[in-house]
């Protein structure tokens, strides 16, 4: 825990702040000139610790120019990575931060830094800032900060600049329009996907003409110094096709002598093909064709578009180009312009064949009765189906599964015959006679009115007889359940203005049967008013 404690300076009064940054530590101190900003400190330092944090203040009063070169040294960075590094905070984070402590870097410092930059270099400050996060990350680990001032979102992000398309044919014009030299470079980042650093570095050894590859096992960097490919994937050996072969060989009979270490590209002097002069006669082919805004890295990613357009995998061009993850595959892969076309175009032929499919269907009937829709298809058009019930060999799935699944959802064994007076389909029973009704004999008889016999051969009757019989009959049910006591309108008519009576069944108070009562209310049915009128004013 820390403690503040009141001081009486030359300078006036002043609060310390103590406090030990972790068990078995040397005590520090640090001094304000207001009690406010001790108590905020002391806070902060209190919080610090209850997470587990503990730093050093006195770590943080080292510059961050000197923290920065030591984290450089203390990296396990290749040289080029390492000389960029360097080149990138002398140019663009020193000025500003390098004698600043790293104790005292804020998050508003280092946006105001950044802003101006971004907006003028994009790519460099996205560089810079994230260099400048490393190594306060790694601060931060140290325990010589509590927190990395480095907080801006989306900062350390590369702006997203979408190169241009090089399809096939440019590849092969530039080729032809450029320096003998170069013609078989152009060649392969075309069509083999290569790097510039790769292409440089190829040895006479690296070429495979018995079958036809090219082994890729190191790079040249900026500086003309050989090093190791970027990452292990891309120690690969990649297959040419036969044009890019012949290429080459007449490429070796001029250029290149017999020896095997002697560069596969070499420049006008020997050796190493000059970056300059490359480069020169590189913008010389371009500007012939009015190409200067293709660099020759597109040619890679040319590469790898035109090998997803014949057919390639995801895992095959990752391969071909020497690439770790997915991620970089896709950024490799351009959508060409008449590759859009073509695929609207076999969109068109699959909607022409549904067309013609669904009219064919439809020819045996009026035309005029069928319009054509939006799209062409005859409105009502017979579609194909994956699966089609047969109306005469199936049951209504809400008929059957709610008799089937679900009995106990309603106390009324009949509710399924008052619900089903709509449609009356044809069904075949369980003995395989056909109904004139959505229920079977099978799910009459499982219910509780099973004792009725007369319900059975009521629903084998007319159709038009049929709806007021299942009305009747769920009524019916209810009634046995309960005294036999039936409350109807008076009148054949069903009037809703005529009082209701109540009538009893034969031998009230006996001790005769629902079966042998069954009778009776048929013949109750027959001649009262419709079952939807006594239905709904009936009284158990």
């Amino acid at each position: 825990m820390a403690s503040i404690r009141r001081l009486n300076t030359a300078q006036g009064v002043r609060y310390e702040v103590r406090w030990r940054p972790a068990p078995g530590q040397t005590e520090r101190s640090r001094r304000f000139d207001s009690l406010e900003r001790a108590k905020a400190f002391k806070s902060q330092t209190e919080a610090a610790q209850s997470r587990g944090i503990a730093y050093d203040p006195t770590g943080g009063r080292i510059p961050f120019r000197r923290y920065a070169e030591q984290w450089l040294e203390g990296r396990s960075l290749a040289p080029t990575t390492r000389d960029n590094y360097a080149e990138t905070l002398e140019r663009h984070v020193y000025p500003t931060f390098g004698a600043t402590p790293i104790g005292r870097l804020t998050p508003d410092e280092v946006r105001r830094w950044h802003r101006p930059l971004r907006e003028r270099i994009p790519s460099t400050a996205s560089r810079a800032y994230r260099i400048m996060h490393a190594i306060l990350a790694t601060a931060v680990e140290d325990d010589l900060i509590p927190r990395n001032p480095c907080r801006i979102k989306g900062a350390g992000s590369d702006p997203h600049t979408e190169r241009p398309f090089v399809p096939a044919e440019v590849v092969l014009a530039l080729a032809d329009i450029a320096h003998a030299r170069i013609r078989p470079m152009i060649l392969v980042a075309g069509f083999a996907g290569l790097r510039y650093g790769e292409l440089r570095a190829l040895r006479l050894r690296s070429y495979d003409r018995l079958h036809g590859t090219l082994t890729v096992r190191e790079s040249i960097d900026k500086r003309s110094r050989r090093k190791t490919t970027k990452t292990d994937s891309s120690q690969r050996t990649v297959t040419l096709p036969r044009f890019v072969l012949d290429a080459i060989d007449a490429h070796l009979t001029t250029f290149v002598s017999g020896d095997p270490d002697d560069p596969l590209f070499p420049g006008e002097a020997g050796g190493i093909i000059s970056d300059g002069w490359f480069q020169r006669e590189w913008r010389a082919a371009r500007a012939a064709l009015g190409l200067d805004e293709v660099h020759f890295h597109d040619l890679r990613h040319a590469a790898g578009t035109i090998a997803t357009q014949q057919g390639a995998t995801m895992r095959e061009v990752m391969a071909r180009l020497g690439h770790s993850t997915t991620s970089a595959a896709i950024r490799y892969q351009k959508a060409a312009a008449d590759r859009d076309r073509a695929l609207a175009e076999r969109l068109d032929e699959l909607v022409d064949g549904l067309r013609t499919s669904a009219n064919a269907d439809d020819s045996g009937s009026d035309p005029a009765d069928r319009p054509a829709g939006a799209a062409g298809f005859s409105r009502g058009a017979r579609l194909t189906r994956q699966y089609q019930r047969h109306p005469e060999t199936e049951e209504s799935p809400a008929v059957a599964g709610d008799s089937l699944e679900h009995p106990q959802r309603d106390s009324n064994p009949c509710r399924h015959l008052e619900s089903s007076t709509r449609a009356i389909r044809r069904v075949r029973s369980s003995a395989g006679r056909p109904m004139s009704s959505g229920l079977s004999v099978q799910q009459v008889r499982r219910g509780r009115c099973r004792q009725h016999p007369w319900i059975t051969n009521r629903i084998t009757s007319r159709t038009g007889q049929a709806t007021a019989a299942l009305s009747a009959s769920s009524w019916i049910c209810s009634q046995t359940r309960s005294p036999s006591r039936l409350m109807t309108r008076a009148g054949s008519g069903g009037s809703s203005s005529s009082s209701p009576t109540v009538t009893r069944s034969p031998g009230r108070g006996s001790n005769r049967s629902s079966a042998a009562r069954g009778p009776w209310l048929i013949q109750h049915c027959a001649t009262r008013s419709p079952p939807t009128a006594f239905g709904s004013n009936h009284r158990s």
